[in-house]
């Protein structure tokens, strides 16, 4: 008989909780934990503002690149303002030529020459006071900075450029990564500067020493564990100042000197550091001013988003399973759960940014601690969204299935409304770091609240059940299924709830700030890191082109080429690429960036240079161009996903180009251009063909052996399974980590491999990349299979969401009860007759579908396939359903109501203390047993439709 069920969620009474209590619940605790953050940012205005949120994305485009435009464009007012270029760097030259503030000279300056030869120096303004006898018309404002940094100022703006991204987190972090490199080069050249003080031309000068420096710089670079942008900068201007230490004209490194050794503030060196810095202070700035793109408080509405995701998620999935009829709605619940792993790791990368903005000062350590470990539980969540598609994907809607809904689908709800106002409650708290007794006391009535749900869905899942006299079977496989995701989820979610009420304020970091730095050291130079095949391959392959280009530039010189002239490996250093097999298409990419950036600018300074300079509207008219150029380059940069780099290297190598003055423009010589963008071709195309010989594999290559790698370890895994191994180092779970991790690489290569990129075809057929993706889909599919058998055999596992929580019993004890309930429900499957079939059909299924695909993919020739494995699945019948899985069930059912010991669902305390009378529904044998089965069943039905995609992709099979 069914019992009686009163929603729990949502009633006037709140369940008997006193009115102190219904206090403690979501809304106020909303309102304890207000915005701490009080800045009016691009978070707050898409918060506030629903339009804006409808078109987040775009706007957030529009507006950071419209910033970086107008701070690129204020950066250039030397350039077309007059006025503002006296202020910043004075006269360098008199009208009749003669040498005035010369590029040296900053400041008051006072000449003590006369109007045909004016000598300038220093002014002091005690000596002039106490004198009385200065004459204030030879008194001259020399500007801030001396004119030589003038010359300097398109790479601060390139450096702009190069480090603007997303937001100010991230922006801070490439800014850091940038300077570093920057430092690297500049210190370099300063410990050869004290070795060979007059350069190249130093009397005890040797070259063999400058080109060792030079071999030995470029690998500690490219093959340590530092970060791109330190690579790109730190490459680029070594290959800057090594060049010119090399030539006769030598570095210019300046007279005002700073009272360190060897450094001076006009010298070249300096002034790369220090427009370097004004570089990434002004793209700082750019993601700061007018409106803040910080990212500290879009983690709270990450979080919140998030929340909302999931309860509609849930609640949407329950009424297309209480719907009564199968409908296209479930395509968008499926699509809702692609979107829901998008927006998890959308948050992650903006928590991580975060550091960059907060640097773990203060309550900010907590605050990103806690909303870390939301994470970590919405991450935890992914898995159950995977069971719930293949639930949603298996339900048949018939009788046994309408009891289901009937008397389950009001609890479901109840049970998705109170996790939900559960982790509102909790992100609420995580916004300012501090619990409250008040927010534990809240915390712990909603883990209440989720608990009788729980055990109320559980117990009438059991009277359905009973009702219908099915312990375990195929018949109720898809609604067991989806049930169990739901209290699943719920579960989880409970546990991170508990863990936040437990959270101990005191937690400190274990670490200071020596160590960390220290342990970064550590990690970058690390001999392991830096001699492994991978990183000297990536040493070799991006470090052989920029040596011959250098080779190149420093002894030839006539046609394009200029002597000492590093603009080719200078401009492969920033280029470099992790990617040294399948870049062809980014090659070509680079270079078509590269020209525009070159041509597209001199096009325009080329019609400007018929304005004349003293028309009044000349200066807005370039500040317009400039402006409109960089928004539209960084626009494509940050909005497109295919022309992104283009538009990047558009806008930043336009800089030097437009930064010139109409004097300039008058009397710059357009040759040198167009042979930078014959160097640059000749870099790229040196890169393309030396790139390619250092790598491993053909990209089609490394994706099949991918793939292989990846299959064979799926079949290890049902292996250890059928052995009954668990908790080993290369058992069940660990394998599925494994198997998890190395899909994600197969991911990763399926663009690499396609076809439609190669520059030029081979003798091989194109590759298969649609039935590469199809089969990489249903794997994906399998491996969630894998992990719903792992999460059910050894049932519900307390999860540790929280460091700095108390633990209710010791890992030990808990490891020990895993395992118990693992052979379990183990032996429970394996003791019956009809497992060896099952088993049997399982194993061939895999090996048979999986080598089949294999042959078709490698099947690279014109003629048709003869292939043993193809012939094998050409005559499998029923391939799709898993022989004896029926027959197991029965067993499984008939041992169940013998009421055998091993057998017998057991009661255990719930969390927080609180021990109920009815088993979790994760906790039952009769769902973890279904759950496994239908896995079973699953992967049969995975490898069925990756046999479909093999014959659709070779006709000639």
């Amino acid at each position: 008989m069914l019992r009686e069920y009163s929603p729990l969620v949502g009633s006037s009474d709140n369940e008997g909780l006193s009115a102190e209590e219904t206090q403690l619940t979501g809304a106020s605790a909303r309102d304890r934990h207000k915005q701490p953050w009080k800045c009016f940012d691009m978070s707050t205005i898409k918060e506030r503002f629903p339009a804006v949120k409808k078109n987040s994305a775009f706007i957030h485009n529009v507006w950071l690149s419209f910033s970086v435009a107008m701070s690129i464009t204020i950066m250039a007012l030397p350039v077309f303002s007059s006025k503002t270029f006296l202020l910043l760097f004075g006269h360098e030259d008199t009208a009749a030529g003669a040498e005035w503030c010369g590029k040296r000279r900053s400041g008051l300056q006072v000449n003590v020459g006369n109007a045909t030869s004016p000598l300038l120096v220093p002014f002091n303004a005690s000596a002039a006071e106490s004198d009385g006898a200065v004459d204030w018309s030879d008194v001259s404002w020399c500007g801030f900075l001396p004119v030589s940094y003038f010359a300097w100022w398109p790479s601060a703006a390139q450096m702009t450029l190069f480090t603007v991204y997303r937001n100010t987190g991230s922006t801070a972090k490439l800014a850091w990564q940038s300077i570093a490199g920057s430092i690297v080069a500049v210190a370099n050249i300063w410990l050869l500067s004290e070795y060979y003080p007059s350069g190249a031309e130093d009397s005890h000068y040797n070259p063999l020493v400058v080109w060792a420096d030079l071999l030995v710089v470029m690998f500690l670079l490219l093959a340590s564990g530092c970060d791109g942008n330190t690579k790109k900068f730190g490459l680029s201007w070594t290959m800057y100042f090594v060049m010119k230490f090399m030539s006769p004209v030598g570095i210019d490194y300046g007279t005002y000197k700073t009272g360190l050794t060897g450094v001076t503030w006009d010298g070249e060196p300096m002034a790369v550091i220090l427009t370097a810095l004004f570089g990434c202070l002004v793209g700082l700035l750019a993601t700061l001013v007018p409106l803040p793109l910080t990212n500290i408080n879009s983690v709270r509405l990450d979080s919140e988003r998030i929340v909302d995701e999931l309860e509609k998620l849930f609640k949407e999935s329950i009424n297309y399973y209480a719907g009564g009829q199968m409908t296209p709605r479930r395509f968008q619940i499926f699509a809702k759960i692609d979107a829901l792993k998008a927006s998890i790791a959308q948050a992650s990368s903006n928590l991580s940014d975060t550091y960059w903005e907060t640097f773990n000062c203060g309550s900010y350590s907590r605050i990103r601690g806690l909303y870390r470990s939301f994470n970590n539980a919405a991450m935890a969540s992914e898995g159950e969204a995977f069971i719930l598609k293949s639930a949603i994907q298996s339900v048949e809607f018939n009788k046994s299935h309408q009891a289901f809904s009937d008397n389950l689908a009001e609890p479901m709800r109840d049970l998705v409304g109170a996790t939900a106002e559960c982790l509102r409650v909790c992100t609420a708290i995580c916004s300012d770091g501090n619990v409250l007794p008040e927010d534990r006391k809240a915390i712990r009535n909603c883990i209440e609240k989720i608990q009788r749900v729980q055990g109320v869905l559980s117990a009438r899942y059991t009277d359905v059940c009973n009702t219908m006299g099915a312990s375990a079977s195929n018949a109720i496989a898809a609604d067991s299924l989806f049930c169990y995701s739901l209290a699943q989820w719920a579960r989880e979610m409970m546990d991170w709830a508990d863990d936040l009420a437990k959270y101990d304020l005191t937690v400190t970091s274990r670490y200071n700030l020596l160590h960390i730095v220290w342990e970064q050291l550590v990690i970058v130079f690390s001999p392991s890191r830096m001699f492994s095949k991978e990183s000297l391959r990536f040493a070799v392959a991006n470090g052989t082109p920029i040596l011959i280009t250098y080779v190149i530039a420093r002894f030839m010189d006539g046609g394009v080429l200029i002597q000492y002239d590093s603009t080719m490996p200078g401009t492969l250093s920033i280029l470099i690429s992790n990617d040294v097999g399948s870049g062809a298409l980014e090659n070509i990419q680079r270079l078509t960036a590269l020209v525009f950036g070159h041509t597209l600018p001199v096009l325009a300074m080329i019609a400007m240079g018929h304005m004349p300079c003293d028309w009044w509207a000349t200066p807005f008219i370039h500040a317009f161009v400039l402006h409109m150029f960089i928004w539209a380059s960084f626009y494509m940069y940050c909005a497109s996903q295919r022309w992104s780099l283009i538009g990047l290297i558009v806008a930043a190598w336009a800089c030097f180009p437009f930064f010139h003055t109409c004097e300039e423009r008058a009397a710059v010589g357009y040759e040198y251009h167009y042979k930078v963008i014959a160097q640059i071709i000749m870099a790229l195309l040196i890169k393309m063909t030396i790139q390619p010989l250092f790598a491993p594999a053909s990209s089609r290559d490394l994706a099949m052996n991918s793939l292989k790698a990846l299959m064979d370890e799926i079949r290890k895994c049902y292996e250890s399974f059928f052995k009954g191994q668990f908790e080993d180092k290369d058992g069940f779970r660990s394998r599925i980590r494994t198997c998890n991790d190395m899909l994600v690489s197969c991911e990763a290569l399926s663009a690499k491999a396609d076809p439609a990129i190669e520059l030029v075809g081979g003798i091989r057929l194109p590759f298969k990349k649609g039935l590469y993706d199809a089969t990489l889909r249903q794997l994906r599919l399998v491996l969630c299979d894998l992990d719903t058998i792992a999460s059910a055999i050894g049932g519900y596992v307390d999860k540790d969401f929280l460091p700095g929580s108390s633990e209710d019993d010791p890992p030990e004890a808990t490891q020990k009860h895993v395992e118990a309930q693992e052979m379990a429900l183990w032996h429970l499957l394996t003791k019956q007759p009809a497992w060896g079939t099952v088993k049997a059909d399982l194993q061939q299924t895999i090996s048979i579908t999986l080598q089949a695909v294999t042959a078709v993919l490698e099947h690279s020739s014109e003629e048709a396939l003869e292939s043993k494995d193809t012939e094998n699945l050409k005559h499998v019948a029923a391939l799709s359903t898993l022989e004896g899985i029926d027959d197991l069930y029965d067993q499984v059912s008939s041992c169940q109501r013998k009421g055998d010991a091993e057998t017998k669902d057991g009661r255990r305390s719930a969390v927080g203390g609180v021990t109920t009378t009815v088993a979790s529904l994760t906790e039952l044998n009769r769902t973890r047993v279904t759950v496994v089965n239908h896995a079973f069943a699953c992967t049969v039905q995975h490898a069925a439709e990756i046999a479909s995609a093999c014959f659709e992709h070779m006709p000639d099979l």
